[in-house]
């Protein structure tokens, strides 16, 4: 299961601290933080789980505005450094991100069923 955090504007309510905790007090063992075209609560979640019983995976959701486009998680670090590449290379210039995720060999890609 993928979660949000406050960092997804208008989509995520819970700092990384309480939703990692409301994680481990619901019995998850792992989760993907995932939040909308950022990744900011990444690193300190990934920390703050490493005195847990939880295993955070790091993640993007990729969207145009409000619509879903895919969401991308990492299965290592190299698959996170491919997100944030793709992120970093939207954020940089006027193109829009991509309908289809490119070629990540390091990243799980999940698309809404309602586009596919």
């Amino acid at each position: 299961m993928f979660f949000h955090t406050y960092y997804s504007f208008k989509y995520g309510t819970f700092e990384p601290r309480q939703l990692l905790q409301m994680a481990v007090d619901g019995g998850f063992s792992a989760i993907a933080i995932a939040d909308i075209n950022n990744t900011s609560a990444v690193l300190n979640s990934l920390r703050m789980a490493q005195k847990m019983p939880l295993h955070v995976v790091p993640g993007i959701d990729f969207r145009a505005g409000a619509k879903p486009l895919f969401i991308g998680l990492a299965r290592n670090n190299e698959g996170f450094r491919q997100l944030n590449e793709l992120l970093t290379a939207h954020l940089h210039s006027s193109e829009p991100l991509p309908e289809r995720a490119p070629e990540m060999p390091d990243v799980l890609v999940f698309y809404p069923l309602s586009v596919y």
